[in-house]
């Protein structure tokens, strides 16, 4: 037999103070990278944290879904922050060429101890994406300056 209209909305009622009485996840990134996080969200950019699929990867940037892929790991190991910017970088990157990453030319360069990581891609292009995504990931205002590119380059969604 059917229930009655109030008893389904008296079921919805119990099921949802159910689940507002459960506790909160919580998140595992650090309130430094929240405005980060919120600007990826603005800019219509997805952040998931699960494994890449792809071998020993830290994190990933998939331009066709404006998503950001980032390895748990790297919670553990104290990369996250360094992570989400490099793949911020490349959302940064993704917007100044709409359809494609584009090289944003910045005037710096990557430290030597990270340049063997971006010099395995074949593609000059390829590599210049990843050094400017290395280059920024390593500066002491890493925060600021993909913020700062997220803004040049992209639109609110």
């Amino acid at each position: 037999m059917g229930r009655s209209p109030k008893s389904v909305i008296t079921a919805i009622a119990i099921a949802s103070l159910a689940l507002l009485s459960q506790p909160a996840i919580a998140s595992p990134w650090s309130a430094t990278l929240q405005p980060l996080l919120q600007s990826l969200n603005r800019f219509g950019f997805r952040v998931q944290i699960r494994q890449p699929g792809r071998g020993g990867l830290y994190g990933y940037f998939a331009p066709k879904e404006r998503l950001i892929v980032v390895n748990p790991v790297v919670f553990e190991l104290g990369l996250d922050e360094v992570t989400l910017v490099h793949e911020a970088v490349h959302a940064a990157q993704f917007c100044a060429g709409r359809t494609q990453l584009q090289v944003l030319g910045l005037p710096y360069d990557p430290p030597p101890q990270l340049r063997r990581s971006f010099l395995r891609y074949r593609d000059p292009r390829r590599q210049q994406l990843e050094a400017e995504a290395y280059a920024v990931q390593a500066r002491s205002d890493r925060l600021v300056e993909v913020q700062r590119l997220l803004n040049q380059y992209c639109k609110p969604r």
